[in-house]
């Protein structure tokens, strides 16, 4: 019964809804506040002017019951002053158990969702870079699926201590609505960050991180409409 409730909720509408479950850990700790703040391959899914750092990131998280999620997402640059991201997210609702008209089981099925991005990012003057990013996305639920794609447009405007980012994200061929989200992030002093981001798609929502730094060990908390949030991360070089 949960697996149904959590199954309506997410596909209630054509827009990817699926999508609104945070991915990847930094991005999720500091409360999905990552609009102005990503400069990395996670950004592939949070605002695509952010593509900069080549990279890999790779999440695989076991989630309610049965369901549980995977992501990939890499990114490059192609001569110093293009960066191309690409992504693909996986959404599995675990087997749900199928009964006809007399109560009698039938076996189960397994809906999913799953959506393939790619994007590029290109500075327009000094500091100011423009990305785009392309969506196929597909839900299935038993015999019925959906197939459509949407298109995300960001821009990230980078200083020496604070960025601002803005991000209109699933334009659809079908959907009237999509998301906007706004951002701005601030960096004082070396190792302490502060964000802050809100978005709207059907009701306002606020999301704020902080993330500390002490050497290798990164502290970070955040709130995701109201919902609190909180990660470690450790960094260290191989090489």
């Amino acid at each position: 019964m949960i697996q149904i409730i959590l199954l309506l909720f997410i596909t209630q509408t054509h827009n990817p809804d699926f999508l609104r479950v945070p991915v990847f850990a930094r991005p999720t700790a500091l409360g999905s506040a990552y609009t102005s703040v990503s400069d990395d391959a996670a950004a592939i899914f949070y605002n695509p002017a952010g593509l900069n750092t080549p990279q890999i990131y790779v999440n695989l998280t076991e989630w309610l019951l049965d369901t549980r999620f995977a992501a990939l997402a890499s990114c490059c640059r192609i001569k110093n002053t293009i960066s191309v991201g690409i992504g693909f997210y996986y959404f599995a609702y675990g087997a749900i158990d199928q009964y006809d008209e007399y109560e009698n089981l039938n076996g189960n099925f397994s809906p999913y969702s799953y959506v393939a991005v790619i994007g590029i990012a290109k500075p327009l003057i000094k500091n100011l870079t423009l990305g785009i990013a392309g969506k196929l996305f597909t839900e299935k639920i038993f015999r019925t699926g959906y197939t459509n794609w949407a298109s995300d447009i960001g821009m990230k405007f980078s200083h020496s201590f604070f960025n601002v980012g803005a991000n209109f994200k699933n334009f659809s061929g079908t959907e009237k609505s999509f998301i906007k989200e706004i951002g701005i992030s601030l960096q004082p002093i070396k190792n302490f960050l502060a964000c802050l981001d809100l978005s709207y798609y059907k009701k306002l929502i606020l999301r704020a991180g902080v993330e500390y730094k002490i050497t290798s060990l990164s502290c970070r908390i955040g709130l995701n409409d109201s919902k609190p949030t909180f990660g470690i991360g450790y960094q260290h070089t191989f090489f």
